[in-house]
């Protein structure tokens, strides 16, 4: 197993500082303990279980190569996402809110989040240049 935290400094990945991710390579499915039955659904369900353990921490399965390509084309961790645009972030969290309702109903949907963008701390720095004081050398 191998870990990342953090993102890289290349600018690709749309992860903040606080991300960590975990690679895990698998013996080929030949090798995975009889109770499996060689069926990875059931293996990513034991692994959750185990990870449940651990609050606060949200788990999701990929495969490194079609994450990074999903992330470099949608701009978030996920195969599919939807994406809200405008300036009140209150109304956009509702209607986040409505739309993952509406989304959890649909068979088949599953790891299904919201990014939160209310309530995040921003500092905003302006620039301007400095006159030389009066007799001072520069």
């Amino acid at each position: 197993m191998v870990s990342q935290t953090g993102r890289p400094d290349d600018g690709t990945d749309t992860a903040g500082f606080f991300n960590t991710e975990y690679f895990v390579d698998l013996k080929p499915k030949e090798q995975w303990r009889p109770v499996f039955h060689q069926d990875k659904e059931k293996l990513i369900a034991a692994i959750d279980y185990e990870l449940s353990k651990f609050p606060g921490v949200l788990w999701n399965y990929s495969q490194p190569i079609s994450d990074n390509m999903e992330e470099a084309v949608s701009g978030v961790k996920g195969e599919l996402a939807v994406k809200l645009y405008g300036t009140d972030l209150r109304t956009l969290e509702q209607v986040a809110n409505q739309i993952q309702a509406q989304m959890a109903a649909v068979p088949g949907v599953e790891d299904l989040g919201v990014f939160r963008v209310i309530g995040q701390p921003n500092l905003n720095l302006q620039v301007t240049a400095k006159q030389p004081r009066a007799g001072a050398s520069t």
